[in-house]
């Protein structure tokens, strides 16, 4: 039984999401398989920085679904604020491989938004988990 090696946030932070995209769309193979994996985590890293909420790479993986990728790209603001939606118009326009209407590549790229937004999710929550407890309350021990 072969084991995959643990890769961490920084090993991850350099895979470049728009490639693998443009590679991970086409046939099913080991490029689709780092397209859900290693590119989705690095993804949700960069949608983390900018603080991009999960719900709203859900929606916008609905509006996909119902859109089309192609219409989808035309939307003046897919995500709230200028740099959040830069980066999901370069993932969209990396996933977008012609004018020709294609259901399946957009089901497959709103499957992989709904990834992301996932381990977005899963990423604030451990994060927030992680934070020690604060007592804001003054202390109120008597001195004696």
């Amino acid at each position: 039984m072969s084991t995959t090696p643990r890769r961490r946030d920084q090993d991850l932070s350099g895979v470049d999401v728009e490639q693998a995209l443009i590679s991970g769309m086409g046939e099913p193979g080991p490029a689709r398989n780092a397209l859900f994996t290693e590119a989705a985590i690095a993804a949700s890293m960069q949608a983390e920085k900018l603080a991009v909420e999960p719900y709203s790479l859900t929606f916008l993986a609905h509006c996909v679904r119902s859109l089309g990728l192609d219409d989808a790209l035309r939307l003046p603001e897919p995500l709230i604020g200028s740099a959040p939606t830069l980066l999901v118009r370069n993932w969209m326009s990396a996933a977008y491989t012609g004018a020709v209407v294609d259901v399946a590549r957009d089901d497959l790229f709103a499957q992989w938004l709904d990834m992301v937004a996932m381990l977005l999710g899963s990423r604030k929550k451990a994060a927030a988990d992680a934070e020690p407890e604060r007592n804001d309350s003054p202390d109120t021990t008597e001195l004696s």
